[in-house]
């Protein structure tokens, strides 16, 4: 498994582009590393590495760190095995805390399968243990988030382990199939796409639908990704059989007729996905198929490509924003 790499790029050149190390909880092995939110929060980041379930505060301005425990829950039925995605990082402003949120989905598994506990094998699949958790650095603990959601809640873009922060509340794009339609990939009926978002402060989540232009998401080559846009979540849309791309702007969430279509460009061969916003919020950075990084202008339509290629071992790439701070993150490092 290949390691990750860190760069600051202070301008738009990637030629100027700064290696960082990573804290030294991820010195000796930096695969599969991401940052929750693709953003700074006061200068800190949350880093996780799914495959060991690390999960790391970090301040490259100063150095610090905080290494978080894992949430486990104890209440996970018998004979079932747990599934752990954490989702999004974020500051709740009213009680000055930090806190990471994260989905608690299980599985049937175990040594004894043929000898499960078949009254709650057999149960309607909305009541399975599906549930949300939070951790709070002031307490130094996660516990149970009391939500109510539509069953089967899944994020399934390239960034969904990413998502987009910003003025303290998280977002997600997911999809949410019908109990009926959980095993039968090719029923449309019962499925919905949505802007999921969840409030730091008051720990409510909320739905937004999708815009409405945008019709049944195709069961192929069609890709969505959330970024920021001068503060405002927009929506990517990308249609790679067709080879287009579509960005939509929210106006209030919520409310599914407040999406604007912004823009529209087609005819882009060999387009890829999106993997973050230029620094003054006019340009997107794709990563095409053949590796190669390219710009596209917003405003002008034009898109320009960038004399990087990624290395074939790079799976994934992404591009966030960090604004420096000296801020400590309120806890001693571990």
């Amino acid at each position: 498994m290949g390691r990750a790499h860190f760069y600051m790029l202070p301008g738009q050149r990637f030629e100027d582009r700064v290696k960082i190390d990573w804290p030294s909880p991820f010195q000796e092995d930096s695969a599969g590393i991401y940052i929750l939110g693709a953003a700074s929060i006061n200068g800190i980041l949350c880093l996780n590495q799914k495959y060991t379930r690390r999960l790391v505060l970090w301040n490259p301005t100063t150095g610090e760190f905080k290494v978080i425990p894992y949430g486990i829950c104890e209440d996970i039925p018998p004979n079932r095995q747990p599934c752990y995605n954490l989702h999004g990082f974020g500051y709740d402003h009213v009680t000055n805390d930090y806190k990471v949120i994260q989905f608690v989905d299980s599985f049937l598994g175990g040594e004894d399968e043929d000898e499960q506990n078949e009254e709650w094998v057999e149960e309607d699949p909305s009541s399975d243990e599906k549930f949300w958790m939070i951790y709070s650095l002031r307490s130094n603990s996660w516990r149970k988030l009391d939500l109510n959601l539509p069953n089967c809640c899944y994020g399934f873009t390239q960034n969904r382990l990413v998502g987009v922060y910003t003025n303290g509340v998280c977002h997600w794009w997911a999809i949410a199939y019908g109990p009926e339609n959980i095993e039968d990939e090719d029923e449309d009926e019962d499925e919905e796409e949505y802007l999921l978002s969840f409030n730091f402060s008051n720990e409510l989540m909320f739905t937004t639908p999708s815009p409405s232009y945008l019709g049944v998401r195709p069961k192929v080559a069609v890709d969505r990704c959330l970024v920021l846009l001068n503060e405002s979540i927009a929506l990517i849309s990308i249609d790679l059989k067709m080879t287009t791309i579509q960005i939509s702007i929210l106006g209030e969430l919520g409310v599914r007729e407040s999406w604007t279509k912004l823009f529209t460009v087609t005819s882009l061969p060999c387009i890829g996905y999106p993997i973050g916003v230029g620094n003054l919020s006019n340009t997107v950075l794709f990563r095409k198929k053949d590796d190669k990084l390219v710009w596209i202008d917003l405003h002008t339509k034009m898109m320009e490509e960038i004399d990087v290629k990624l290395k074939n071992d790079v799976y994934f790439a992404y591009v966030g924003k960090y604004k420096k701070s000296f801020l400590p993150i309120g806890g001693m490092n571990n």
